[in-house]
């Protein structure tokens, strides 16, 4: 597949891909590239990006229209792009384990990031992890798997 390296995580599904990088312009080629080995590997990492929200939801439109997240949306009115599954703020603080946020968090068990309780479910779903650590480099895994850290190598 062209310039872009694809390592398999799994001898059943997801890769590490390397070779591109996912801020700024993409060609349209590459788009493509991405597209086809997401339907290959469903599951794709792409390590050591260096993403922000603004870059994010860029590379987002290259695949598609994003998505509203939906609890923002059902609670507030507001359309945003992104939600926050965890405990960690954007300034590196941390919500205690009592606060409602936290504590939804810790009972929703079930939950998932694509959106296959819709009718018409989404194409994919992209996710960032941020570290609270501040010496680690942040990433970009469109993945958020048990099975590999997308990280190592």
């Amino acid at each position: 597949m062209g310039s872009l390296d694809f390592e398999p995580l799994h001898p059943d599904f997801g890769a590490r891909v390397r070779g591109v990088s996912l801020v700024g312009e993409i060609a349209d080629e590459t788009v493509e590239e991405i597209k086809k080995a997401i339907d290959t590997y469903s599951l794709l990492c792409f390590p050591d990006q260096p993403m922000n929200d603004e870059a994010q939801i860029a590379f987002t439109r290259k695949l598609g229209e994003p998505e509203v997240e939906h609890v923002t949306f059902g609670k507030t009115g507001k359309i945003v792009y992104f939600g926050t599954v965890g405990n960690v703020l954007e300034d590196g603080s941390k919500r205690d384990g009592t606060h409602s946020s936290t504590r939804y968090h810790q009972g929703n068990e079930l939950w998932h990031s694509d959106s296959s309780f819709r009718y018409i479910p989404s194409y994919l779903s992209i996710i960032r992890m941020r570290s609270p650590r501040k010496e680690e480099k942040p990433s970009f895994p469109a993945c958020a798997s048990p099975i590999s850290d997308c990280r190592r190598k």
